[in-house]
């Protein structure tokens, strides 16, 4: 493990922050002198800055966070065509964008020469004497040098007091890095969700069937999920825990499975009152069969997001988060909801509201019985505004967050799990310590229409494991990482065989969690059958720690923590996406 060194930057004079905050700059050759790395290695600043690849921790869940290399452009939000979109992945009201010599960096920046990294975190969330502001590390190839943006405005700071704190280290391999981050952010955050067991593993409605859920449908998905071989089955036998079972029901001496009912259960987006069109007998009955059935009920939540015409909007206009011209915050857009029209964000400021997202979760968990709570879009929560209560976002976003998740059983009891998703990643880990880790996943290797209007977080299968990979350094040490689903089925997907094996090795090597989302009563051919077999069997076989390190864009190479396995991925256009161990 690497020697960690710090350095800390202060407020020079009582202010508040109008716009964020640039505390310092840090000299790269400074870094490598202090680490020591010039003298053993004979690295200048010059070969990190110029020569290096540039590892970024990204925004928020769905913000890119692959490696940057050298003459590339780093991929941002800046680039969509839709302009309400480009709030959603960008660290909150900055004004740099990324060029061939600019690499925007949140929370964690890393640059890699082969084996050697030179690596820089954000202690904000580390911090145990000041709630900090987060982090973006502005890195200059040209000048060799780093300034630490705050995503601060709002912030009243006074002089003297403790802005930042940042952290650094060199490593000559994968490995070392990930096991120094550990030794920083690991604050026994994966205590609450161990009885998920070995490796979480889960079925949700969503990408088989999207928004067009009802009773009838989940019923039937529980039914044939409890009673056919499936994927998650034969998993389940591999990944097993027996040392805590949830306490659930018929779960015959296994971890039980994630029965996760997603986005459509709910009046609309903003209300979360049952559509009883869609479900007459209701969630709570529809738990407890989950319940029965042996899996663990989860549910799908949207906790800050609104629509201004929705009916809590209406009745309580004076909740929304909005500017200084007094109009609604922009929180992005969603198609799938509700055209073009923008979505509007809760000012967490208010007690009001915050009594509000409390009554949510509790009805959820202790009126209707789900203990796995999926909370979603959660970078609303950092978006500036005109707080009616002043201050800065990340202040209230603090607050909201340990209030959403500050149950951790049931009234009866049993344990409960919280999914972040869409969340500001520096800021979250020890709320949700599993957490998705990439942006959404989909039946096809790529999204064309998203692609074409340059949507950097598109769900898309290809940038999914991208991202899958760029945070593989985070699983188990930051968060346990959530990739999104597998697909088996042949129906309304146009992913390979060998895709398929791809993204759920990538998954079972690189995360820990594995959800799926195919009609279980509708896996019925030989080759699907067979494939989920070969799935169970492939990551019972190399169900061990890996590195990776990407050789050239879209290419990587894989190395077992022992040196015993290695392997490669190729995600090139063009080639077969595939990975193939030696």
């Amino acid at each position: 493990m690497s020697n960690i060194f710090t350095r800390n930057f202060f407020a020079k004079e009582n202010y508040t922050a109008t716009k964020n905050t640039i505390v310092g700059t840090l000299d790269i050759q400074n870094l490598l002198q202090i680490t020591h790395a010039t003298e053993k290695k004979g690295f200048s600043s010059k070969d990190i800055a110029c020569k290096a690849v540039i590892g970024s921790g990204g925004w928020q869940s769905w913000s890119p966070c692959f490696e940057t290399h050298p003459g590339q452009k780093q991929s941002s939000g800046g680039n969509c065509i839709l302009r309400p979109m480009k709030v959603l992945i960008d660290f909150p009201e900055t004004k740099f964008r990324p060029n061939k010599n600019v690499v925007l960096c949140p929370f964690i920046c890393y640059l890699r020469l082969d084996e050697f990294y030179l690596v820089i975190v954000s202690l904000a969330s580390v911090c145990k004497t000041s709630l900090l502001p987060p982090v973006q590390f502005v890195l200059n190839r040209s000048t060799a040098q780093v300034e630490i943006e705050l995503a601060d405005s709002g912030k009243v700071w006074k002089d003297g007091e403790l802005q930042s704190e940042i952290a650094f280290f060199t490593a000559d391999s994968y490995f070392e890095v990930k096991d120094t981050l550990k030794s920083i952010f690991d604050c026994g955050q994966f205590a609450q969700i161990e009885f998920l067991g070995k490796k979480a593993l889960g079925w949700e409605s969503w990408y088989n069937h999207y928004t067009q859920i009802d009773e009838k449908i989940i019923i039937e998905d529980l039914n044939a999920l409890a009673e056919k071989e499936t994927v998650l089955s034969l998993l389940n036998s591999d990944y097993s825990d027996t040392s805590d079972i949830a306490n659930s029901t018929n779960t015959k001496g296994k971890t039980p499975i994630i029965f996760q009912i997603d986005d459509g259960w709910e009046t609309s987006v903003g209300d979360w009152s049952i559509h009883q069109e869609k479900f007459p007998g209701g969630l709570k009955s529809l738990a407890n069969q989950i319940e029965n059935r042996g899996f663990i009920p989860g549910l799908w939540i949207a906790p800050f997001l609104l629509y201004e015409k929705s009916p809590v909007a209406l009745e309580h206009p004076d909740w929304l988060l909005r500017n200084k011209n007094g109009k609604p915050v922009c929180a992005g857009v969603n198609p799938g909801w509700n055209g073009l029209k923008p979505l509007c964000c809760l000012d967490l400021s208010q007690d009001e509201v915050l009594s509000y997202l409390d009554s949510i979760m509790d009805k959820a968990i202790n009126d209707w019985g789900f203990r796995y709570l999926k909370l979603d879009f959660m970078y609303a929560g950092m978006l500036h505004g005109s707080f009616k209560n002043g201050g800065a976002a990340y202040e209230w976003y603090e607050k909201a967050i340990k209030l959403l998740t500050r149950r951790k059983t049931t009234k009866d009891g049993k344990k409960i799990a919280y999914l972040g998703c869409g969340i500001p990643m520096e800021q979250s880990y020890k709320d949700f310590p599993l957490s998705r880790i990439g942006c959404d996943t989909y039946e096809h290797w790529e999204n064309k229409f998203l692609k074409l209007i340059k949507w950097n977080a598109r769900n898309e299968a290809y940038l999914n494991l991208k991202d899958t990979l760029g945070r593989s350094l985070w699983d188990k040490t930051i968060y346990a990482n959530d990739p999104d689903v597998i697909f088996i089925r042949n129906k309304n997907c146009s992913l390979t065989r060998d895709e398929k094996l791809l993204i759920a090795l990538t998954g079972s090597i690189f995360a820990s969690q594995i959800m799926y989302s195919d009609d279980p009563s509708d896996i019925n051919s030989v080759e699907e059958i067979e494939l989920a077999r070969e799935i169970s069997k492939e990551c019972k076989k190399y169900n061990c720690e890996f590195s990776v390190k990407e050789m050239a864009p879209d290419f990587y190479q894989l190395k077992s923590r022992d040196g015993k396995i290695s392997g490669t991925i190729n995600l090139k256009k063009g080639e077969i996406h595939k990975i193939v161990f030696n």
